[in-house]
């Protein structure tokens, strides 16, 4: 287990062969003031075109934000109330950036290029659970096996239920032997997040592993 890749959104996160669309590198910058959010990127190498925002679930629902154009790389999404907690997807003609939110976010950067679609050599500050995230995939992809108890200590006690959920599909996947982390986390989720398409999708995902599990 050389290198972690989150599953497409066309394929989601089921068979445990993730495509890593958290390491499109980007910049972004959300600010918030009063009620009104803003996304803005530079891909160095991104281009013209169109790029859609979407809050996504593990099960490849999704919430359409907005669709803006994108000129040399650069594009701004603007919101009139700040984005719910959960899972985020900017679709980038074929490609995503994925991160998540908690809603206490001010302004999230993340810096880099397209070229590195699948690799973990960009840095992401503003948002604390995509941080964590991101730091825990560094940490899992710097080479050689990882640990499993390792990566279950890691998932364990992450900050933020948000990250615990993400980091535990991808690097363990929905598993029966790992199904009392994965209802841990769910009762984090639902206390913290109880309308996030991550939650519910992430509690579906739980209740198709115990139906297997019994047939």
């Amino acid at each position: 287990m050389n290198q972690f890749k989150i599953l497409s959104m066309n394929k989601m996160f089921i068979n445990n062969k993730f495509l890593f669309l958290f390491f499109t590198i980007i910049t972004i910058g959300f600010t918030s003031c009063d009620n009104n959010v803003s996304v803005k990127g530079n891909i160095s190498d991104g281009g013209n075109g169109k790029v859609q925002l979407d809050r996504i679930g593990l099960d490849n629902s999704a919430v359409s934000i907005d669709e803006q154009d994108m000129s040399n790389g650069a594009f701004k999404f603007t919101f009139k109330e700040a984005p719910k907690a959960g899972l985020y997807r900017i679709k980038i003609g074929q490609q995503n950036v994925i991160f998540l939110m908690d809603g206490t976010e001010k302004k999230i950067d993340v810096n880099g290029s397209l070229a590195s679609l699948q690799n973990a050599s960009y840095k992401v500050t503003g948002s604390q659970p995509s941080e964590e995230l991101l730091a825990s995939f560094q940490k899992f992809t710097s080479g050689g096996q990882p640990n499993i108890d390792d990566v279950k200590s890691t998932i364990a006690n992450a900050k933020s239920p948000l990250t615990s959920s993400l980091l535990a599909v991808q690097l363990l996947g929905f598993r029966p032997e790992y199904l009392d982390l994965h209802r841990g986390i769910a009762t984090k989720l639902k206390s913290s997040y109880p309308e996030s398409e991550l939650t519910k999708s992430y509690e579906g995902f739980i209740v198709q592993t115990e139906q297997a599990q019994k047939q």
